[in-house]
């Protein structure tokens, strides 16, 4: 029996001499890693809110004309003011801030069917619905002929 044994040991050492590795026998290659990937992809993201936010909710970022509601005549957003000082678009405004919201003057309305294309012009700065007059006092709603305001819960409407 042991010759049977050395034989079959012989015959296992010159198989591992006359093997060829094969692609089987590689290791795979390691994975890289995704972290950069998503660390550039939350960045890109961030980057694009900002600016759709930058050019869709900033005051400055106004049309570049306007309808108004009351004559239906074009008007340019640039202004000018009672004491004759240009305004562009509502940014810089030349006017004081009204120290009672009661006292706004409606300026210009400019309605769309699309909500968020609708605008109206209050003492000389742009405001559009969920923007707010003054602390506690919410554009609620910008209709064809008036605003309508919203201050702790009573409405009102202004009116050009």
């Amino acid at each position: 029996m042991s010759t049977i044994l050395e034989a079959l040991k012989k015959s296992e050492q010159e198989r591992k001499q006359n093997h060829v590795p094969t692609l089987a026998d590689k290791p795979p290659p390691p994975e890289r890693s995704r972290w950069p990937w998503i660390v550039v992809s939350i960045a890109l993201v961030c980057m694009a809110g900002a600016l759709v936010y930058l050019f869709v909710r900033l005051p400055g970022a106004a049309p570049t004309s306007a309808t108004s509601a009351t004559t239906g005549a074009q008007t340019s957003t640039s202004l000018t003011t009672a004491s004759g000082q240009a305004n562009a678009g509502g940014s810089g405004s030349a006017q004081a801030p009204v120290s009672d919201w009661r006292d706004a003057k409606l300026e210009v309305i400019s309605w769309s069917p699309e909500v968020e294309k609708r605008f109206a012009m209050i003492n000389g700065k742009l405001f559009r619905v969920g923007d707010y007059l003054q602390a506690g006092v919410l554009i609620e709603e910008i209709k064809q002929d008036s605003v309508t305001v919203n201050h702790r819960g009573k409405l009102t409407e202004l009116k050009p």
